[in-house]
């Protein structure tokens, strides 16, 4: 069985993780403010943990376009079609796009070698 590449959906713990906020969700809805008084009451430490860990949770929503999770230059050159819109590149195109990000830096390092010739 071949493996799915991360950028063909999600993962089965996006879809978990999905899945659960959906329930507690709904759990929320139906039971919401006396549970969460009960846990209150019955266990602030838990309490506590809960809140920062939501708190957490929230402060920084993950970001789809994202580099921080590449692991190679082709996760990269991935990404970089994505922002653009091209929702499933090619080898082909990934390859295409890491060769522009290669000249790309090469013009930025070029322009800051120039830059500190003129500043001696």
């Amino acid at each position: 069985m071949a493996r799915r590449r991360k950028s063909e959906g999600k993962s089965l713990r996006d879809k978990l993780s999905q899945d659960l906020l959906a329930a507690v969700q709904n759990d929320f809805a139906s039971n919401g403010v006396a549970a969460i008084e009960k846990l209150r009451q019955v266990s602030p430490a838990k309490y506590g943990e809960l809140v920062s860990k939501l708190v957490a949770g929230t402060a920084d929503p993950a970001d789809p376009l994202s580099f921080k999770d590449c692991q190679s230059m082709t996760d990269i050159g991935r990404k970089l079609l994505l922002s653009v819109g091209y929702e499933s590149p090619s080898d082909e195109a990934v390859t295409a796009a890491v060769e522009a990000n290669d000249r790309f830096v090469a013009e930025l390092e070029a322009i800051a070698a120039n830059e500190k010739a003129l500043q001696k």
